[in-house]
């Protein structure tokens, strides 16, 4: 009769086990995003997935919309032209400060160039590459805030290979 009833009970908890099972490897559901938290470039999370820059100029609204969230911007530059890249709060006086951080790709990988320096209001990053290449401006909040009002604008400016500067106003809303 032990026997019996060990016998049930094992095929019971293998059974258990077997329903389990299959549960416990699946990889977990990514966390649930609000749209109020996403930009216009998300996916833009590494330098794989950075928004390409087709032009001279940076103008761009995003927003920090999960803890741990950064933007990536990739561009051309050439060779002895000075860039200058601002990032702001949206809001004027919004409690938030955007870290700057210029990148090149280094073989397979990333080496951190530059940083930019926070200054009251906005945080300023400017740099002069040596050769004409290929960067990845990443933005991230410097104090991890997070949520759909943690938006930002980043904006360039800069003289272009032949000589002439420019700059773009933030379009209108």
């Amino acid at each position: 009769m032990r026997r019996i009833a060990f016998g049930i009970t094992l095929i019971a908890i293998i059974m258990v086990l077997l329903s389990v099972l299959p549960a416990l490897a699946q990889e977990p559901a990514p966390p649930v995003i609000s749209s109020e938290t996403v930009d216009a470039f998300e996916v833009d999370d590494t330098p794989g997935q950075a928004t390409v820059v087709n032009g001279d100029i940076v103008k761009q609204i995003h927003n920090f919309g999960v803890q741990g969230d950064q933007d990536w911007i990739r561009f051309e530059a050439c060779a002895g032209v000075r860039y200058t890249f601002r990032a702001r709060p949206y809001l004027p006086g919004m409690d938030m400060s955007v870290s700057l951080e210029l990148f090149q790709q280094k073989g397979v990988g990333y080496r951190m160039i530059a940083r930019g320096e926070q200054m009251p209001g906005e945080t300023v990053l400017t740099f002069v590459p040596a050769v004409n290449s290929v960067f990845f401006l990443r933005m991230t909040e410097s104090d991890g805030k997070s949520g759909p009002d943690y938006a930002y604008t980043v904006s360039s400016s800069h003289m272009d290979c032949h000589g002439l500067e420019h700059m773009v106003p933030l379009p209108e809303f």
